[in-house]
């Protein structure tokens, strides 16, 4: 028998040779604290006391009563070596601030600070190895955990700089995304009496033309001398509890809803009675009869035997696969354009699979966020962060899935360019051309600036000012209004086409209407977009183009629709 003492020997050495992960530090967003409704960053501190390197997986996941899990675990690969530390960051999907998060890796876990809501914060972006360069009232942001994709960033509303911020090249991508979706960055007076000079890389922050929507500013203060409100002159609240991102408040929660009724089986509910009320008939006095009559009881069990097959398998075509379901994807984008060709896409997907099975999806490109928002128990699945990012979700058969996803997508270039601003408080003749990447088709579009807008007509290569009533955006007269009454006015009755794009038209009436309301949202623009009330907003509302589907194994094209929106500053 081996003696106590040498188990407890054996154990304490087991354990002095494992990693021994430690937290030092975690904070929320940009400033703090987080948008509800939104991806947000989450930078932690992590450090191996140990004595060997720790090579695994880090998971962060919500967790509800019970220490019940809430959707998917974030999974992010983890090296450290022994006596080291780092700063690692995810970026989760943030419903409901109360709930907890918890940092778990094998052997240990640690429960984040609770988030605390708020706008979209205004920071300085700061040097962490130089501490005595730090402002006095604006809150700082150190440059090296600047988000490496544009969509984290709703978060972020301004920027303040007194020098070029050290970004690698990933952050900087994302920095200047940032900053030409409709970024704010507000120039200080460094230690040297002048503005930053930025290089060749930072191109639009040298070059106007190249701003897109972002708005640069130049200020005579220091670091030392500047306030948020000083530099905006307005400080931003945080948004309305009804408007958190809750499933109630969320105005996008039908989304979904919406989209799964394209995969609800229709069925023939008279034929499915009339064969159920012919089995009883046939499976129970039927075949009572027959036995009185036929003497051979392997004749009647035959019977019995055969009519049992027979109904199982009418009711198997009549109640699934005599309706054509098949495996599908459909899709409703939010696409804010960042340069010709390059979006920042936020996308609601449902698929419906035929087929059991664990699903791998994904979209090209590094650095995509996914989030299952409608989830309020655990999700049998995984969400994938870095170059390799994705999820993978296990779909039973003739079962759903519904996840959002965003990230910076490839897609066509419209093209639109202004050939007439029109008058400056309306959209009101205003005349824009589009490229050769405009869609074809059946496309609609709308303008709006100065609270006032409409829609545009087309002819040819231009868009014109049509019907600038300014109730286009009203809740009487959008989708969303009539979608309320989706069963008083359409029934069952609307068809399998018609009724794919009437179900996108409910998404876009609700897109349209909260776009329009962008200058007076009280927690800040929608999905992180800051643009001055005086920009023109060109909408476009077209069938998504394939760059824009998932990709996976047996899951097959998507269907779905996209509400591009553009950005013009008046010209000089």
């Amino acid at each position: 028998m081996v003696p106590a003492a040498v188990v407890l020997a054996a154990l304490f050495l087991a354990r002095a040779d494992a990693p021994v992960l430690e937290v030092r530090e975690a904070f929320w967003g940009f400033d703090g604290k987080v948008v509800p409704g939104e991806f947000n960053p989450v930078s932690i501190r992590i450090a191996n006391a140990g004595s060997v390197p720790f090579d695994g997986v880090l998971r962060l996941g919500q967790r509800l009563y019970g220490n019940t899990r809430i959707g998917a675990e974030i999974l992010l690969p983890c090296y450290l070596s022994p006596g080291t530390e780092r700063w690692i960051q995810f970026h989760p999907f943030v419903m409901e601030p109360d709930d907890p998060w918890i940092l778990a890796w094998k052997g240990g876990n640690a429960e984040m600070p609770r988030p605390a809501p708020g706008p979209p914060g205004f920071v300085f972006l700061s040097e962490p190895d130089n501490p005595l360069a730090l402002p006095r009232a604006l809150r700082p942001f150190p440059a090296n955990l600047f988000p490496t994709t544009v969509s984290a960033t709703s978060g972020l509303r301004g920027v303040a700089l007194d020098r070029v911020p050290r970004l690698d090249p990933a952050a900087r991508l994302a920095f200047l995304d940032w900053f030409r979706g409709g970024g704010e960055v507000h120039l200080l007076k460094g230690d040297d009496g002048r503005h930053p000079a930025f290089p060749a890389e930072f191109a639009p922050l040298r070059d106007p033309r190249q701003a897109g929507a972002g708005r640069l500013f130049r200020h005579e203060q220091t670091r030392r001398e500047a306030t948020e409100k000083g530099l905006t002159g307005k400080e931003m609240r945080a948004r309305p509890k009804d408007e958190r991102g809750g499933r109630e408040g969320d105005p996008f929660s039908s989304f979904f809803e919406s989209l799964s009724r394209l995969v609800t089986p229709r069925h023939d509910w008279t034929l499915i009675y009339i064969l159920a009320i012919a089995y009883l008939l046939l499976a129970g006095p039927a075949h009572f009869l027959l036995a009185r009559r036929v003497r051979n009881y392997r004749l009647v069990l035959l019977a019995v035997f055969g009519t049992v097959g027979l109904f199982a398998f009418l009711f198997y075509l009549v109640g699934r696969r005599g309706y054509d379901e098949a495996t599908t994807v459909h899709s409703v984008s939010y696409a804010r354009s960042l340069a010709p060709g390059e979006w920042d896409a936020i996308q609601w997907k449902h698929v419906f699979v035929v087929k059991g099975d664990i699903y791998g999806i994904r979209h090209p490109g590094p650095h995509h966020l996914y989030a299952f928002p409608e989830r309020i128990d655990s999700v049998p699945g995984a969400i994938r962060v870095g170059a390799d990012s994705g999820i993978d979700v296990d779909i039973p058969l003739y079962s759903s899935r519904a996840f959002l996803h965003r990230g910076k997508m490839q897609g066509p270039d419209l093209g639109v360019r202004i050939v007439n601003w029109g008058k400056a408080a309306s959209p009101e003749g205003l005349a824009l051309e589009t490229g050769p990447g405009f869609p074809a088709g059946s496309v609609e579009a709308w303008a709006f600036r100065g609270g006032a807008g409409g829609t545009l007509r087309r002819e040819g290569n231009r868009l014109l000012a049509g019907d600038l009533s300014g109730k286009w955006n009203s809740p009487e007269e959008d989708d969303e209004y009539r979608y309320r009454g989706y069963n008083r006015h359409y029934g069952d009755e609307v068809p399998g086409p018609a009724l794919t794009l009437h179900v996108a038209n409910q998404c876009l009436g609700i897109l349209k209407r909260r776009v329009a309301e962008i200058p007076e949202l009280p927690g800040g623009p929608l999905f992180g977009l800051a643009a001055p009330v005086d920009s023109l907003h060109v909408l476009v509302w077209a069938e998504a183009p394939a760059s824009f589907g998932l990709q996976s194994n047996g899951l097959g094209r998507e269907r779905g629709f996209v509400l591009y929106h553009q950005i013009f500053r008046k010209p000089e």
